[in-house]
């Protein structure tokens, strides 16, 4: 029997997440829209939920994930570790200097269609640092194992096998992408459709 694709009914519902992403560039941004245009034309309309462009994000770390299946905090005792985390991350920020992501592939999975970038050393570290703070004070975290951007979910359960067929012949990602910045963020509507941003993170010295 051949796969198909999985439904994804939670998008908009109301959720509670805390997340460290970086958002794309401008440029960045414009040619992930011209992507995801070249997909969606690849299949019958009503198949894809698109992720809107102001909701890309590519997820550094996640301290309390909207799917955990563990227990977490929740928004009562977050707003007692806001101030606390949001301090740490600033002073772990600047230990790392802006890295470049480049060399993707989209990838389509049964639950997603996805630009996967190539595996990145000085973001691994980022993510090891992150855990390490997190370890003790957020038991529902989640540490992504890959640099990836969500470009669609899906509405229908269709095969997947056309779709994969059709984006294997998409030409490979080469646009570099600097990340300088991670925003610090509390998610209210999966999946970061609507969210308050706590700060942002400069990475590197601050010193001009």
């Amino acid at each position: 029997m051949s796969r198909l694709t999985v439904p994804d009914h939670q998008i908009g519902s109301p959720t509670f997440a805390i997340n460290i992403v970086v958002r794309p560039s401008p440029d960045v941004m414009q040619a992930l829209v011209a992507l995801q245009d070249r997909i969606e034309a690849l299949a019958p309309a009503g198949i894809f939920h698109r992720a809107p462009a102001p909701t890309l994000h590519l997820s550094i770390f996640q301290l309390v994930w909207a799917r955990t299946q563990h227990v977490a905090i929740g928004p009562q005792e977050w707003l007692g570790l806001e101030a606390d985390t949001f301090t740490a991350l600033q002073a772990l920020a600047p230990r790392y200097e802006p890295f470049l992501l480049h060399q993707g592939q989209v990838q389509v999975g049964d639950k997603a269609i996805y630009l996967q970038f190539s595996p990145s050393a000085a973001m691994d570290r980022l993510r090891d640092e992150i855990e390490h703070h997190a370890r003790d004070r957020f038991p529902g975290r989640h540490r992504p194992q890959i640099q990836h951007i969500t470009l669609f979910r899906y509405q229908q359960a269709v095969p997947l096998a056309p779709l994969a067929h059709g984006c294997a012949q998409l030409p490979p990602w080469q646009q570099a992408w600097s990340i300088e910045q991670m925003e610090l963020g509390q998610e209210t509507a999966y999946p970061l459709l609507a969210s308050r941003t706590v700060g942002n993170l400069a990475l590197g010295s601050s010193e001009t």
